[in-house]
């Protein structure tokens, strides 16, 4: 389950984890002579008697095809025959029966229910209710003290059932995985087909559907186990899918583009829904459950943090397909911030339709030059996106051309602190202003943090401090505490974690104010970052992640920390440094110390500390929607958007700054955490200024810091490398 954000200060806003935002639309017909093309899908919240939580509710189908519900909590089940319209309730009664109340389960097209605790007990019921214990070699030889199941089931028949399952254990308060796998068993529990490590699966008729981690599928025959069929989904799928179904040979993936189809061996899938314009869209829910009842009605389950609902989407085929208005919001990558802006967006101006363009989306062919590229001949051609997000792009060219409308009417300077606004100004005007931000954070005990008070003297201390220790391929000796004496200054997983950190923190001392690199400046950077390489050896170590990041969570909100944050808190680092990305993770930086809470600053760069903005909004000059791209930016900055708490940045308003810290107060203070030592309102009165560097100019600085450190070049080569990279990136903009 994903859920990442919670609302704060404000009407929880709902839904999941899609992108684009432009009313989903099939084919259609065309409407009365000279109207507009008819049909689109319409969502409609389905209504339960009673109206349940539905805090363990399962969707499912039954018999004949129905829509099931089963609330595990409330031991009640609802079926309907008319795809949600009406339902009829039944007590589960069989539920008393069982150990403990199941935590999967499903049900299977002639009425059997498969259940599986998280003990590894799986329990056939038949539809009249009896009960029967089934055991699975599997999950029975795996059983044990402290250990529990993840359990994810298709109930196929009544005697033939899909078990995804992983076995976890409880080590010295952490849990532990024991292994994982998938299999298809009978009614007795025999093995039918072993189908080793699956990601996702679903069913329909005959034919059971999985998806491996590689995006490789196959079609399973249920009865005999064997594969019928297999499918390359790579460059189809998306790495993360968030629900699968199936009917009648088509696959149906909801992933972060939306919700696709595909018949199961094709190359071409078809979005039927695009988030933004719907519940489903916003970044605030996880998706629990997805049934396709027909190629023209869909129905999903979703979380919030209030509890779980039903939504529906019909397609209608009376009302027009697209909306009196389209407003185009091109990015180069994604952001949970703009989809939730995306959403909200749409439900203050139902009448405009949002076309979110993903330059970058995961698995796309184009690299960013080649997406930048393409984005200059439509601007220049007076055309292009209404709204530009221009991180990543030669924001500052933009407006000196400009091709940036001026926002100063729109944009209220006293809601920022002057960091957040005075240096997105171009010749007087506002033409950008940053949504959100994060911060590079080092961490330790002051005495030390007084020593590297720049990049320089930060080089310096690593390079007198300890040599680092080793870690295995796969992560070993991460988690180990060291004797003090023998901790490293510093710990990084590669070379591109410690230049990223070093760069959003130097790049404004790199580069002058019409963007050209400063050649002495970025041999003081280049340097610092060969001596941290010849003490800690990153560039030999290769680009390959050892540690990975560490989930947190902590009461229904979760993030990530680097592996060069928790190394740190487990003592194998002297200092402790990571992209602050939201205002919670910074509690477990500072509380987690070896020797207790640290304290926080920005990480130092050459000259000062420089911030990373992010979701930088800026109005195309020319485009055709000039009314309705000033609103999407009002609502990018308006309360519903900054008062929520993201794991991928963190609101620019000082309003919204302030309605997360007041929101997160009881989290804060049920931490063991000396308050003072981490503050974030002081944090952004250290800040110099953001890093504008276009992502092409960073990635010239990494290829000229990575060749330095490998040995390639000397450092005047890779000062001259860097300049001239920048020349012809900045001749090219020209």
């Amino acid at each position: 389950m994903w859920k990442k954000i919670r609302q704060t200060g404000c009407t929880l806003l709902a839904a999941a984890l899609l992108f684009t935002a432009c009313v989903a639309v099939k084919p259609t017909s065309s409407g009365p002579a000279g109207g507009p093309a008819m049909g689109r899908f319409v969502e409609k919240e389905l209504e339960l008697p009673g109206s349940p939580s539905l805090e363990k509710g399962i969707l499912c189908r039954g018999k004949d095809g129905a829509l099931v519900v089963l609330d595990l909590q409330n031991a009640l089940r609802w079926d309907s025959a008319d795809g949600g319209d009406t339902w009829q309730e039944a007590p589960l009664a069989w539920l008393a029966e069982l150990e403990e109340k199941p935590s999967a389960a499903d049900c299977a097209p002639d009425g059997t229910i498969w259940a599986a605790d998280r003990k590894g007990k799986l329990y056939r019921i038949s539809p009249e209710g009896e009960v029967t214990g089934v055991k699975v070699a599997a999950l029975d030889q795996n059983t044990g003290e402290n250990r529990f199941f993840s359990v994810q089931l298709k109930a196929l028949s009544a005697q033939r059932v899909y078990i995804d399952y992983s076995v976890f254990e409880i080590q010295d308060g952490s849990a532990v995985s024991l292994g994982e796998g998938a299999q298809i068993c009978d009614g007795q529990g025999n093995l039918v087909a072993d189908l080793g490590d699956m990601y996702r699966a679903a069913v329909s008729g005959d034919t059971l559907y999985v998806r491996d981690h590689t995006k490789s599928c196959q079609a399973v025959d249920i009865e005999t186990g064997a594969t019928r069929e297999t499918m390359d989904g790579a460059g189809l799928f998306a790495e993360q899918v968030l629900g699968m179904a199936a009917l009648d040979g088509e696959l149906y993936f909801l992933d972060s583009t939306g919700l696709r189809k595909i018949p199961f061996g094709g190359n071409l899938p078809q979005v039927l829904l695009e988030g933004g314009a719907f519940t489903f869209g916003d970044p605030t829910m996880s998706v629990e459950g997805l049934q396709v009842l027909s190629g023209e009605c869909i129905v999903m389950l979703l979380q919030s943090s209030s509890g779980r609902a039903l939504y529906r989407y019909k397609f209608d085929s009376t009302v027009p397909s697209q909306a009196a208005a389209t407003l185009r919001v091109w990015s180069l990558e994604d952001h949970e911030m703009l989809r939730l802006a995306v959403r909200q967006y749409h439900r203050e101006h139902p009448e405009v339709d949002v076309n979110l363009e993903i330059a970058l989306p995961e698995g796309a062919g184009q690299t960013a030059e080649d997406a930048i590229r393409a984005l200059n001949t439509e601007l220049l051609n007076g055309q292009g996106p209404d709204v530009l997000i221009l991180d990543g792009l030669p924001a500052e060219s933009l407006a000196k051309n400009g091709m940036l409308a001026d926002l100063s009417g729109l944009v209220d300077p006293a809601a920022f602190e002057p960091v957040f606004v005075e240096p997105f100004r171009t010749e007087g005007k506002l033409c950008m202003v940053p949504a959100q931000f994060a911060l590079p954070l080092l961490v330790g005990s002051g005495e030390l943090l007084d020593q590297a008070q720049d990049l320089e003297q930060l080089a310096a201390l690593v390079a007198a401090g300890p040599a680092p220790w080793q870690v295995g391929p796969n992560g070993e000796g991460l988690f180990e505490k060291h004797p003090a004496e023998q901790r490293p200054v510093l710990y990084f997983d590669t070379l591109r974690n410690a230049f990223d950190l070093m760069w959003a923190a130097s790049s404004p001392a790199v580069l002058a104010e019409d963007g050209a690199a400063d050649g002495a400046a970025f041999r003081r950077f280049a340097g610092a970052m060969a001596t941290i390489d010849g003490r800690y050896g990153l560039a030999a170590k290769g680009d390959t992640p050892s540690g990975g990041t560490l989930g947190v969570s902590l009461g229904d909100f979760t993030y990530n920390l680097s592996s060069e944050m928790f190394s740190y808190n487990m003592g194998g680092a002297q200092l402790g440094c990571m992209l602050l990305e939201n205002t919670l993770a910074g509690t477990e930086a500072v509380k987690g110390g070896p020797e207790g809470p640290g304290e926080a600053r920005p990480f130092p760069g050459l000259e000062g500390s420089a911030y990373v903005p992010q979701v930088v909004a800026g109005v195309n000059s020319a485009g055709s929607h000039q009314a309705e791209a000033g609103d999407f930016v009002k609502t990018l900055l308006g309360s519903e958007v900054q008062n929520t708490l993201l794991e991928t940045g963190m609101p620019t308003t000082r309003a919204g700054f302030a309605a997360q810290l007041a929101a997160l107060a009881g989290m804060l203070n049920s931490v063991d955490l000396n308050r003072s030592l981490y503050d974030p309102t002081t944090l952004l009165k250290q800040l110099t200024g953001p890093m504008l560097a276009p992502s092409a100019v960073t990635e010239a600085a990494f290829e000229a810091v990575k060749a330095l450190c490998e040995g390639s070049v000397d450092l005047d080569g890779a000062a001259a490398q860097f300049e001239q990279a920048v020349g012809l990136y900045l001749a090219e903009q020209r």
